[in-house]
């Protein structure tokens, strides 16, 4: 029997998909899984799976989201994306769950794609939000996952400002790689957090590239802000 309660939880975890619609043009897909109530919009999302192409597999922690869910949500939309590394990520495919077919006992579903392909998930509704592990998946905006990001950010700025007096009266040069260090992490620590207020993962490598590339890449995402 479908649970109908005034503020219930989805308690889902996205297993795989197959025959996924390729949205990549160099490389594999980084294939990821949405889940928004209709008609609240609340959404959440599981981790990419990195390279996971037309086949991905999430399963445990990588798959695991949930989301609270208003009185009047009666739909679950289901997307695939393909999270991207320079550009925004795009939609592989969609489908709709209802949510009355979801029961308090965990159960599968094998879901159709409008664009091809299928994707598994496995779901339930609880009456109380459940601990999600620090490592699993997570909800799109959550606050404590931004005080997170905000405390450490933080406490690398203070660490950086730490470093950076100690090395002042290192030589010119010193002083001049400290100040570029300074200066990129600064860079990756304000694209990381524009990622993270899309719900993204920032792109792999971000700490390597150098200033020039941090400082395009940082315009970019403020122009399609």
């Amino acid at each position: 029997m479908a649970a109908h309660l005034s503020q219930s939880y989805l308690v889902a975890e996205a297993l795989s998909a197959t025959g996924l619609k390729n949205r990549a043009v160099l490389f594999a897909m980084d294939p990821y899984v949405k889940l928004t109530a209709l008609p609240s919009k609340r959404s959440a999302r599981c981790r990419k799976h990195a390279g996971g192409g037309r086949n991905p597999r999430w399963g445990g922690e990588r798959g695991r989201l949930q989301l609270a869910l208003a009185a009047a949500d009666d739909r679950i939309l289901v997307e695939v994306w393909n999270q991207n590394v320079m550009t925004p990520s795009d939609r592989v495919g969609r489908c709709e769950l209802s949510v009355a077919a979801i029961t308090a006992d965990p159960q599968p579903f094998q879901l159709p794609l409008d664009t091809g392909g299928e994707v598994a998930i496995r779901a339930r509704v609880a009456d109380s939000a459940p601990a999600v592990p620090r490592s699993g998946g997570h909800t799109l905006g959550g606050a404590a996952a931004n005080a997170d990001r905000r405390a450490a950010a933080a406490a690398a700025a203070e660490r950086r400002a730490n470093d950076w007096r100690q090395g002042g009266g290192g030589g010119q040069k010193q002083n001049a790689r400290i100040a570029e260090r300074r200066e990129k992490d600064i860079l990756v620590g304000k694209i990381t957090e524009l990622y993270a207020a899309k719900g993204d993962d920032p792109p792999f490598g971000l700490a390597s590239s150098d200033l020039a590339t941090l400082r395009r890449h940082l315009e970019r995402m403020r122009d399609r802000k």
